[in-house]
């Protein structure tokens, strides 16, 4: 199977009456104040190329890009029919409905930030057509005690 895909992470989308899809808020990095990040949830636009009708299994996961080795952060598996007129092209927006909480150890307590790589991928049958960069970059808030 050889089927290509497009991933674009966003704050919001979704489908108008006219079957155009609005993106809104598009990135490909976040940053927070001190060693956790905390996602509400996971959106995402997906443009698939599928080569025939039927069940698609697909896979949404994010990884991280350094650590090949380590679980994904997060995995959402759907089961997507397509249709006679989804072909050539199958676009749908993702949300997950799950929060997602990202954890930073500092290496050294005097480090002022660290930036970890991670890669948001689109598997179609276990094979991966899409991916794309999410870099987080974590600010090391240090306590000011008197």
């Amino acid at each position: 199977m050889s089927i290509n895909g497009t991933i674009i992470l966003c704050d919001n989308v979704y489908e108008a009456a006219q079957g155009k899809f609005i993106i809104a808020g598009t990135y490909n990095s976040l940053a927070c104040k001190g060693s956790r990040l905390q996602l509400p949830s996971l959106e995402c636009y997906l443009r698939l190329y599928p080569e025939k009708i039927g069940k698609l299994p697909v896979q949404i996961r994010m990884v991280d890009a350094e650590r090949i080795d380590a679980p994904p952060l997060f995995t959402a598996n759907l089961d997507i029919d397509v249709t006679e007129h989804q072909i050539p092209i199958l676009e749908f927006a993702f949300k997950s409905r799950i929060p997602l909480s990202i954890n930073c150890n500092f290496q050294n307590p005097e480090d002022t930030t660290a930036n970890i790589p991670f890669s948001v991928q689109v598997l179609a049958d276990d094979e991966l057509i899409a991916s794309t960069p999410l870099r987080i970059r974590f600010e090391n808030v240090k306590s000011t005690d008197s």
